[in-house]
């Protein structure tokens, strides 16, 4: 079982401009935790703090209550990877994998030789000839061979075909149904991860908008559609936002509990009630209120 990674009070800027403001949350461990934001949130600067390659202005990541900083033992509980991680162009992709190899103490070498070989890749190459996509697999070879505690993908699926894409969710799931570690993914490939992932991580406006199971945040979030004469008599209807709109009719997309009044004024006005998808729920949460 894995180790429960600890965001406190972190704050991060870059010049004047604030990216990252007060953000306080507990990764559990043994999930799969989908981590989604509009670009530029902050959400690869919080996977490069929480990897210790990034320090904050404020504030602490602590596994198991020890903090990570300059803390080797901790920090080899740790895999984050994305496609942009520097490598010099010449290095050949057979010596980054063993360079893994010898970081992570778990490390699975015959692991990274079956994917190596289901994914297609050239080890004998140097990285530099890689196209994007490539890289990518790369990385996710060396991130699910680590074996590491917690594992941090940032944009994994970058430059992936379809094909690559749906290996990679094969073998991801494959590995957590073995040792139910934690891993945290952030992606814009949101409608492909509502299958993947238990919990949900939104960050918009600096901070941690939503943190819920996915179960949880499905059954809070609702879409209704009337006549908007009758929609706006709703006791939530000026925190709801625009789903969609046609003619009189309007759809309304609100996130929070319907109270027992509101329920029965959506059955004697026959209002359609139904559940967004989870690609909804980003894109309308992250959304200003009318």
């Amino acid at each position: 079982m894995s180790d429960k990674l600890e965001i406190r009070g972190i704050n991060k800027k870059f010049g004047k401009q604030v990216i990252l403001d007060d953000i306080n949350i507990e990764f559990e461990t043994g999930h799969i935790y989908g981590m989604f934001g509009r670009n530029g949130v902050g959400k690869s600067t919080l996977c490069n703090i929480m990897a210790d390659k990034l320090y904050p202005d404020s504030g602490e990541v602590c596994i198991n209550g020890e903090k990570i900083s300059k803390n080797s033992n901790e920090l080899k509980k740790i895999c984050h990877i994305k496609e942009t991680d520097i490598f010099s162009t010449d290095i050949k992709v057979k010596n980054i994998l063993k360079a893994y190899s010898y970081f992570f103490e778990n490390y699975d070498k015959e692991l990274e030789e079956r994917l190596v070989e289901r994914f297609n890749v050239n080890t004998k190459k140097t990285i530099g000839k890689l196209s994007r996509g490539q890289k990518s697999i790369v990385m996710i070879i060396v991130a699910l061979s680590s074996n590491a505690e917690i594992t941090i993908f940032d944009e994994p699926t970058i430059g992936l075909d379809v094909s690559n894409r749906k290996i990679f969710y094969e073998e991801l799931m494959q590995k957590y149904s073995e040792t139910m570690n934690t891993y945290i993914i952030t992606t814009h490939l949101v409608e492909e991860m509502e299958k993947l992932i238990e919990k949900v991580v939104i960050i918009n406006n600096k901070s941690i908008k939503i943190n819920e199971d996915i179960e949880d945040l499905k059954e809070k979030s609702h879409l209704i559609t009337g006549k908007s004469e009758d929609l706006k008599k709703l006791s939530f209807y000026d925190e709801a936002k625009e789903y969609k709109k046609f003619a009189s009719s309007e759809t309304i997309f609100y996130y929070g509990k319907i109270s027992g009044d509101d329920e029965e004024y959506i059955k004697s006005k026959d209002l359609k009630l139904e559940k967004p998808t989870l690609e909804d729920i980003f894109l309308k949460t992250t959304e200003e209120v009318r």
